[in-house]
């Protein structure tokens, strides 16, 4: 069981830098960069084409770059701070309209972790089902929620 954790964790940790260098070659495109800086009016339609392709690819590739770095964040069990969770919940605010109000330690554990979750999309959803999400407001505890929702505090 334990030498197939590693190998998942194997094949995570290389999706990441899969992603990276593949994040990092579409922004050194040079056709992308030329066609960027003389975007000022009259291009072709294939280059409007081009140019917009590649700044798709550009959002998705840095898109689940961003998700493979957060799973191995929950994954190595590292906290996230209020800045984190703020970023998850303003992500999937135009789709649950209930997370338009700031999080606060005030709104809850529980609401907070489900923002997390449901920023993922559907992705890593075995991953969200077995490892604990562990929040860290600054207040000398670490709360650690379950998969089941089960709130436990660790100090510093």
């Amino acid at each position: 069981m334990d030498n197939r954790n590693t190998k998942k964790m194997t094949a995570l940790r290389e999706r990441a830098a899969r992603l990276k260098r593949e994040l990092d070659a579409a922004n050194d495109d040079g056709r992308y960069r030329n066609l960027s800086f003389i975007a000022c009016g009259n291009l072709t339609r294939g280059c409007r084409r081009y140019l917009q392709r590649h700044t798709e690819k550009i959002c998705r590739l840095q898109r689940d770059y961003e998700l493979c770095r957060r799973i191995l964040r929950i994954i190595d069990g590292e906290t996230f701070s209020l800045e984190e969770m703020d970023k998850c919940r303003i992500e999937i605010m135009h789709q649950y309209p209930q997370y338009e109000v700031p999080i606060t330690v005030c709104t809850g554990l529980v609401f907070m972790v489900e923002a997390i979750r449901k920023s993922f999309g559907g992705k890593y959803v075995r991953y969200l089902r077995k490892y604990p999400i562990r929040l860290d407001f600054g207040t000398g505890k670490i709360f650690e929620i379950a998969p089941d929702d089960s709130i436990r505090h660790i100090p510093k």
